[in-house]
């Protein structure tokens, strides 16, 4: 399988432009969900719960009213040993995943558009089963990019001469 290093389209107006910018947006979210969660996988056991404690206590002595940092140090805390595990498998996978499909839509190679679709559809399935087991918003929030991604994508497909439909 060959790739086909043309660059992207140039197409009119706004369309492009978004396009582009959710490419590159959901690269880089990408790689900085990778990153995070080697980081957290690297980390000893109670690394977050020091770092949230920390944040927490230097931001109190600048803002005790601070409504945040309570809340966030007490989920901090909350938070079984196993659960840095998953989370940094969740974030190591979602981020080299979302990395990889966006790279091969940048590369053009021949399967990419419905690949990336099918690969970004089934993580917004997942975070959101996962987001009705833990109301955890960020799960939404990352469904959301996927979703404004995945649609980016088919109009860009739809439109692209060098995309097969």
């Amino acid at each position: 399988m060959t790739a086909e290093l043309q660059p992207l389209p140039r197409g009119p107006g706004a369309i492009a432009s978004l396009y582009r910018l959710g490419l590159l947006s959901k690269a880089s979210v990408g790689l900085l969900q990778f990153c995070a969660g080697l980081g957290l996988w690297l980390a000893p056991a109670d690394s977050l719960v020091r770092l949230v404690s920390g944040i927490s206590q230097a931001r109190l002595l600048q803002s005790p009213l601070h409504f945040l940092m309570p809340a966030l140090n007490t989920w901090a805390l909350a938070l079984p040993a196993q659960t840095n595990a998953f989370y940094a498998l969740y974030l190591m996978g979602h981020g080299a995943l979302s990395f990889g499909v966006i790279t091969a839509i940048f590369l053009r190679l021949r399967h990419a558009y419905p690949v990336a679709m099918a690969v970004l559809l089934g993580l917004v399935l997942y975070q959101l089963a996962e987001y009705l087991h833990t109301r955890d918003t960020a799960l939404l929030f990352l469904s959301g990019i996927d979703l404004i991604v995945i649609s980016l994508i088919s109009v860009e497909r739809f439109f692209s001469p060098h995309s097969s439909h």
